[in-house]
């Protein structure tokens, strides 16, 4: 499969068909990877598998967000990985779906939702978003190893080559990146909404916005609300229709 367009589309029709079709393209290929992974490791025909531990999927993910990942036996093998955008971290292109897309370069957040996309359109699994202090993440409850009983969650950091801890070491980065106590709130369930507005208000306060852009994203902001706050996909309009895939679902 396919999934290394360079070239970003103008139109909203465009930028959406363009969305759509590189995230089926890439959870095309997990499904080609996990496919193979299970039919090599089970001693049975690739592809023949439909269900797929987690904690695998997510070692497979790593592959299409680690540039140092070398796996020459599996498909896939010429997929152009994701990265975090250090040296142009507050570009507005870095909030915008289809731009992280066809630069495979973008912010936490952002590159958040697409490696959930892709792992929902792959497996159906729905990743949990965590919005840490100076940091986005995802996370996922996984069973534990060793067939201990009960399950563990798991967190990935797409911003750093897809790497995935655990609650022990997500705490100790919090704790010693920001210097502040750990909250068991950081790992509060985040509404779709404020994942919204996290991210919009991230492509508003972006540093190479024109300013007239930027305040009439502000306005539209609110737009993609309804009354009492909630999400209303008939307000899309504007910017924030090109970061339509913010669902993280």
């Amino acid at each position: 499969f396919s999934a290394d367009t360079a070239d970003e589309p103008e139109s909203f029709s465009g930028i959406q068909y363009f969305v759509e079709s590189e995230l089926d393209a890439l959870a095309k290929g997990l499904l080609q990877r996990l496919r193979w992974t299970v039919g090599v490791k089970e001693g049975r025909q690739a592809g023949t598998h439909q269900e797929f531990p987690l904690r695998l999927v997510l070692e497979e993910m790593k592959y299409f967000f680690d540039k140092d990942h070398e796996d020459q036996q599996k498909p896939g093998k010429h997929v152009r990985p994701f990265s975090g955008n250090n040296s142009n971290y507050y570009s507005y292109h870095n909030s915008l779906i289809h731009s992280v897309l066809a630069t495979r370069r973008g912010i936490p957040i952002t590159l958040a939702i697409i490696y959930s996309a892709i792992v929902r359109r792959a497996t159906g699994v729905q990743m949990r978003a965590v919005n840490l202090p100076g940091h986005f993440m995802i996370a996922a409850s996984v069973d534990n190893e060793d067939n201990e009983q009960g399950s563990e969650l798991l967190f990935v950091d797409a911003f750093h080559e897809g790497k995935i801890l655990n609650e022990s070491q997500v705490h100790s980065m919090i704790t010693s990146a920001y210097d502040i106590p750990w909250d068991p709130k950081y790992l509060s369930n985040v509404p779709k909404t404020a994942v919204w507005k996290r991210i919009a208000m991230n492509l508003a306060n972006s540093a190479d916005l024109l300013p007239e852009l930027a305040a009439s994203t502000t306005s539209l902001i609110l737009m993609g609300f309804n009354h009492n706050g909630t999400y209303d996909r008939r307000g899309q309009t504007g910017l924030l229709s090109l970061i339509h895939e913010a669902d993280y679902s």
